[in-house]
């Protein structure tokens, strides 16, 4: 556990409770003080009284019958009573008839000019005095006036009193309460500072597998605190494995991307050298021949009769008719014209008509509805990869026929290719880093999850069926800004049908 500092949540509850406490006892005791003050003032007022009204009553003969050591008498009654200082009895006339000092130096009071009452001359906690005036009467005619005055020492003793009380009473008050806060406040703060400890260690360490264990407490904040800490932990680590997943992802995009492009290279240049061969081996031959021939018909020699030169004619052009047909059919290979005149249908028409002609296999073309045209940069890919799929079958499907179907779905182009070869073994589609076997599959997948789509490949002993699916709104024009994730995804996902 931390060393509380001052600032902490601890120190702060333990100062709160007692200063609640301490305030409480303060408010308790001066309100307790003050009304027993003022209970006690109004004792003393009502015993000044009481006696203001006994000594008056003694004094009555004395006055009637002018006897002031009588009065004087009664009046010193009053020394029992250690709170009064000074007593006067008044005459009609006003004149001072008999007085009482409990000290020598003690001036004698004057006769008062307000009406009989109590007056007290003191704050309510400071020393002062209270005086009692009452008119005394005899047959119902005044006679005289009696006057007493007391000290509220009796008021500033008790108030001593209080204090030191009151001090004691709150000094225990508050030791007990800080005690008692003391042990309350670590059963809230301890399991907070705890949850506030393992939080500052896996900020620290950087470690989000790591948990809070809920604490041993009775306070359903902190335990719903502590599950939400645990959650919170659970999605970053969650967040954290899904973005590790994506790194590793994005590497083997890119790896496969390397990869594509290397191979796209090596297809490149050995699509070259075909041409070129087939251009020197066929093309090329065939019109040196027909060179030669027609050369021979130029020279004319003597020798020769008429219907050798025409022979020789005819030969000649019929090689350049074959060289001329070879060439159209290897522009057809490199760029249907169709495709860009009449669209992705009718280059696949052609594609399925040209295969057959050529290779002697049935193709055959299958549009059951009229689908949307695609645009012209999405049209060349999906023509590219369905002649890609189509060789595949003329070289390793060993069909008799085949069908390429096209139509729409899911906002989307299907594109199917299928055929009654032997099939292949599906875990042999896509191709290691770097090699060469199902290259066609592999780079026909990869160029269309570029562009959002994907490839389903199924295969067995009767046959295979490849279905290729891209959305219309494909982004052709700028497949860089494609997210890696997303085109491994899309690529690995099974189509619906």
């Amino acid at each position: 556990m931390r060393r509380p500092r001052p600032n902490s949540i601890r120190w702060r509850l333990f100062g709160l409770a007692g200063a609640i406490s301490a305030l409480t006892v303060a408010i308790a005791g001066t309100l307790f003080i003050l009304n027993d003050l003022s209970m006690l003032r109004r004792q003393m007022v009502r015993d000044l009284e009481v006696l203001a009204v006994v000594i008056g009553d003694n004094c009555l003969a004395a006055l009637e019958f002018d006897a002031p050591q009588t009065a004087e008498r009664n009046l010193a009654s009053l020394r029992r009573e250690y709170q009064i200082r000074v007593a006067a009895l008044f005459d009609a006339g006003g004149r001072l008839f008999a007085a009482y000092r409990r000290d020598a130096d003690q001036p004698l009071p004057a006769l008062p000019r307000h009406e009989d009452g109590v007056v007290v001359v003191t704050p309510l906690l400071g020393l002062g005095r209270v005086e009692v005036l009452r008119t005394l009467h005899l047959d119902g005619q005044p006679i005289g006036r009696i006057i007493i005055q007391a000290s509220t020492d009796e008021l500033a003793a008790q108030r001593h009193r209080y204090a030191l009380i009151a001090a004691g009473l709150l000094a225990t008050t508050l030791t007990l309460s800080l005690l008692l806060a003391w042990r309350m406040q670590r059963r809230i703060s301890e399991p907070i500072l705890g949850l506030a400890d393992k939080t500052e260690e896996i900020s620290k360490e950087g470690d989000y597998r790591m948990r809070i264990s809920e604490p041993p407490s009775s306070f359903d904040e902190i335990e719903t605190l502590a599950k939400g800490l645990n959650q919170l932990l659970t999605t970053i680590q969650e967040r954290e494995a899904e973005l590790e997943s994506h790194a590793v992802a994005l590497d083997s995009a890119n790896g496969r991307l390397r990869s594509l492009a290397t191979e796209i290279s090596l297809v490149e240049e050995r699509e070259r050298k075909r041409l070129a061969t087939e251009l020197h081996d066929s093309a090329m031959q065939k019109l040196a021949i027909a060179r030669l021939q027609i050369e021979g018909v130029a020279e004319r020699p003597a020798s020769a009769t008429e219907a050798a030169h025409d022979e020789r004619l005819d030969v000649g052009l019929a090689l350049i008719r074959e060289v001329l047909g070879e060439l159209r059919s290897l522009q057809f290979e490199l760029s249907p014209p169709s495709l860009y005149l009449g669209g992705l249908p009718q280059a696949l028409q052609s594609l399925a008509a040209h295969i057959t002609a050529r290779c002697g296999i049935a193709i055959d073309y299958v549009e059951p509805y009229a689908v949307p045209e695609p645009p012209l940069e999405l049209a060349v890919v999906l023509y590219q990869c369905a002649r890609e799929l189509v060789y595949n079958v003329v070289k390793h499907a060993r069909a008799r026929k085949g069908v390429i179907l096209v139509s729409s779905s899911d906002g989307g182009l299907d594109v199917e290719v299928r055929d009654d070869g032997q099939g292949f073994q599906m875990d042999a589609a896509p191709p290691p880093y770097g090699g060469s076997g199902g290259y066609g599959l592999y780079s026909v997948r990869e160029r269309l999850a570029v562009l959002g789509g994907g490839l389903s490949v199924e295969s067995g002993a009767q046959g295979s069926r490849v279905i290729m699916h891209v959305p219309m709104d494909a982004p052709v024009s700028t497949p860089s800004h494609t997210d890696p994730q997303v085109t491994e995804d899309t690529a690995l996902r099974p189509l619906k049908r």
